[in-house]
Order: structure tokens, then C-alpha cells, then sequence
């Protein structure tokens, strides 16, 4: 059994207390709440949709006029909650020779990790890999998923990446996929995309500005009317960078328009907009949609609301739920979480995408 954490790389004075280990922050920018409508769900239950009447109201027709014909369309999707888990499980064996003995507890009580220094280590990582773990699900999710084979050109997933990582639901991308297929939306070509390799598509000249303008300005006119705090512009941090470097090379704004949230979130106000970097989506590509040569369209840009992109969870549940416990039969340490969850993009005519 190997250690959920690697303890070789450290001397036995940094072994001393554990509670002096630095937890690295995650590369999220952010968890699904903030651009996702989290909401109570329930498998098998409609989501309906009902848009306005058609028009109504002509010429008068004087007495005993024909009825008019007017209809508002009702649209449904269903929920389908899929379930989800994770499993840890540490021994104190494989940790005692490593730490010395160190946070550990004494005689019989021994193999029980609860409450040590070790495992409330171990727990400051888990949560913000559920974090991840719900982002992943929610943007990349792909009930379809498969690595990528170079003779069938298929696939997209990173050689040696388990597809069981993404085939929990299909998530916004795929989503969004289906519908520019469906061509219930369109979407904007991102020339840096269609580079050859990874460092050709790194290094590409890019027209943020111009693309984001595009997004924006050629949006369905139901998006460009919602009212202010609804709208969700999302961008990967690759855009971002290419979007900072224009701006400052162009004069068009200052550091100081530029913010960053105590979350790490990344923000711009332009247009009238706020774009918000989310560098979990350039981790998320650059660790597993790679096949090898070149990244999955790593510049991407979204633009909706955030009540249509719904994370649908049961009534009463938590993301972060999860229990640890001592097993005194096989003596080791368990933590495992266990959920439910699916994904909506409820209105393709809230869509605005670019990659």
C-alpha cells in the first residue's frame, strides 16, 4: 500500500511537526458555485423551460374576428443524477518508519490515524480535490470519453488517463458541443487552436480582443438582454494572458482595471463585461486532453448566466460531505465521499462560445 502522501523528500528535522507542511493551493480559480447555479435535483424530474407567447395583436378586424393563433413553446430536460466516489485508505505501517513514529498515536490505539497531525494533513488536501473533482464532472464531463487513438483519429483523452475520471455525465463542453452540432448555436474559430503543436499553439498571435468583441457583440439578443449580475463570461487563463498582453500593447486599460478575488478568481472589466479567468480549465487541458502533439483548444471562451449552467445535487446534500474512520480489523484509515450529482445547460440561445 503506498502512502497518500510521499514522505521521502523530507529530512527528518522538517518531520518533526507536521503542522509546519505547506499546503500548495490548488489550481482552480475558483470552485463550480461560482459560475454554476447549484441547485436540488431530483432523477427523473423536468426542468421546464417556458418561453414567451408569440405575437399577438392586429389591424382591427372589426366585428366577429378570426381567432388568432399564438403559442409558447414549452421545453424540458430532464434530470438524471449519476453517482460518484471516491475511496482512501492509509496503514499506519507504511507511515510509522517514514515519520518515525512522529504524530502518531501510542499502543493499542496506534493504527488509528483519526485525529493525528498525519491525517489532518491528509484532509486539508481532499477538500479542494472534491473541488476539482466537481469542476472536472461539470466542464469536461463526457459520458462518451476515450483516449485517444492516432490511427482512428478518435478520442481526445491523454494516453494513460483513466476515461472513468470524465464518464460521469456529459458536462458544459460536451454540452455546448452538441449543440453548435445541433447548430442550435454557433460557435467562433479560434485560429491559435488549430496550431500544430502545443508550443506553436502557446506562442500563437492571437486576437483577444477581437474575439471577445465577437462573442459579445454577435451573442443571441435574448443573452445581450439579461440584466446585470446574471452573465458569466469564462475564458481560460491561456486567453487571459493573450487578452492582458493586447490591452496593455493597445493602451486600452490599466493594471488597476484588472482584479484578482480573495478566491484567486482573475477578473477584467471590458466592454462592459467582466471576464473572468478560470485556470482550472488550462490544468484540466493541459494534463488531459493532450493526444500527444497538440491541446484540445486550450484558448476557449464562454459567455451565458449562470442560472443556465445548473449543478443539479439531491435534496439536503452537500458537495463536500465525506467520513473517515478507523477500521481495528485490518487496521488501517479510511476516508471516502459518495454522491449524486448531474449537468444542464438549460437555453442554447444563452450560449455565446469561441474556441
Amino acid at each position: 500500500m503506498a502512502n497518500i502522501i510521499d514522505f521521502d523528500q523530507l529530512t527528518p528535522q522538517m518531520k518533526q511537526d507536521l503542522s509546519d507542511i505547506i499546503v500548495a493551493e490548488a489550481i482552480l480559480g475558483g470552485t463550480a458555485s461560482d459560475f454554476m447555479e447549484v441547485t436540488p435535483a431530483e432523477s427523473g424530474k423536468r426542468i421546464p423551460v417556458l418561453y414567451p407567447l408569440s405575437k399577438i395583436g392586429k389591424v382591427s378586424r372589426g366585428c366577429s374576428p378570426a381567432v388568432d393563433t399564438a403559442n409558447a413553446n414549452l421545453v424540458e430536460k430532464t434530470w438524471a443524477l449519476k453517482e460518484w466516489d471516491f475511496k482512501l485508505k492509509q496503514c499506519y505501517k507504511d507511515v510509522e518508519q517514514a515519520l518515525y513514529n512522529l504524530g502518531l498515536k501510542t499502543n493499542t490505539e496506534k493504527p488509528d490515524l483519526t485525529g493525528t497531525p498525519l491525517m489532518n494533513l491528509i484532509l486539508r488536501l481532499v477538500e479542494p480535490a472534491l473541488d476539482e473533482m466537481i469542476l472536472r464532472f461539470a466542464f469536461f464531463g463526457d459520458t462518451a470519453a476515450n483516449n485517444h487513438d492516432a490511427e482512428e483519429d478518435e478520442g481526445s483523452l491523454t494516453s494513460g488517463v483513466d476515461p472513468n475520471y470524465f464518464k460521469l455525465v456529459d458536462g458544459v463542453w460536451k454540452q455546448i458541443a452538441g449543440m453548435v452540432t445541433s447548430s442550435d448555436v454557433s460557435v467562433i474559430d479560434i485560429p491559435g487552436n488549430d496550431q500544430a503543436n502545443t508550443a506553436a499553439q502557446k506562442s500563437a498571435t492571437v486576437d483577444a480582443l477581437g474575439i471577445l468583441s465577437s462573442v459579445i457583440n454577435d451573442a443571441p439578443i435574448d443573452l445581450r438582454q439579461v440584466e446585470a449580475g446574471r452573465e458569466v463570461i469564462l475564458v481560460t487563463d491561456l486567453f487571459m494572458q493573450k487578452l492582458r498582453k493586447q490591452i496593455y500593447a493597445e493602451s486600452i486599460q490599466t493594471e488597476a482595471q484588472f482584479a484578482q478575488r480573495q478566491n484567486g478568481i482573475q477578473e477584467v472589466r471590458l466592454y462592459g463585461h467582466t471576464i473572468t479567468s478560470l485556470p482550472y480549465l488550462d490544468k484540466e487541458i493541459e494534463a488531459s486532453f493532450n493526444n500527444g502533439t497538440k491541446l484540445d483548444n486550450p484558448y476557449r471562451v464562454l459567455y451565458t448566466t449562470k442560472d443556465n449552467l445548473l449543478l443539479g445535487i439531491p435534496q439536503g446534500a452537500a458537495l463536500h460531505d465525506f467520513d473517515v474512520w478507523y477500521n481495528k480489523d485490518d487496521r488501517h484509515t479510511y476516508i471516502q465521499g459518495i454522491g449524486d450529482l448531474d449537468v444542464k445547460v438549460v437555453r442554447p440561445e444563452l450560449i455565446s462560445v469561441a474556441y
